[in-house]
């Protein structure tokens, strides 16, 4: 069966980790398996690692920048995000997150090397079995 959840994203400041679901969730167990996949996205950021954060993604999945599709498959995702994985490189702190029924949210804020901060993007995920699918991003 195919899971497939939405991740809301907005860029603010802290270390949290990605949450799971509430226990008395009756889809728990696809709920964890969507925070296991945002969590293991995060990490391979944090990483610097980007085959690593590549792997988060599905071979086909597409990303989206303010309504307009900006890169497809994993070689497009490749060269819109390597910039973030040069040294200098902003790194990402996770303010709050959780889930409400089949919906995860994020609250994440850019910081450089010098101490200065980029607020807010706003990103949407679809998780489909343990991977990202789309990626809806603002900023």
């Amino acid at each position: 069966m195919r899971l497939r959840n939405i991740i809301f994203t907005a860029a603010i400041l802290t270390a949290s980790p990605v949450v799971g679901a509430e226990e008395d969730n009756p889809e728990n167990g696809q709920d964890q398996s969507a925070a296991r996949a945002v969590q293991a996205h995060v990490d391979a950021y944090r990483s610097g690692d980007l085959g690593r954060f590549l792997g988060t993604f599905a071979p086909d999945a597409i990303v989206n920048l303010n309504g307009v599709t900006v890169a497809t498959g994993h070689q497009q995702i490749s060269a819109l995000y390597r910039v973030n994985f040069v040294q200098g490189a902003p790194a990402i702190r996770v303010d709050s997150s959780g889930m409400n029924g089949d919906l995860l949210f994020l609250s994440i804020a850019y910081i450089f090397p010098d101490g200065s901060e980029v607020c807010c993007s706003y990103s949407e995920y679809e998780v489909t079995n343990g991977k990202i699918t789309r990626l809806y991003t603002q900023g």
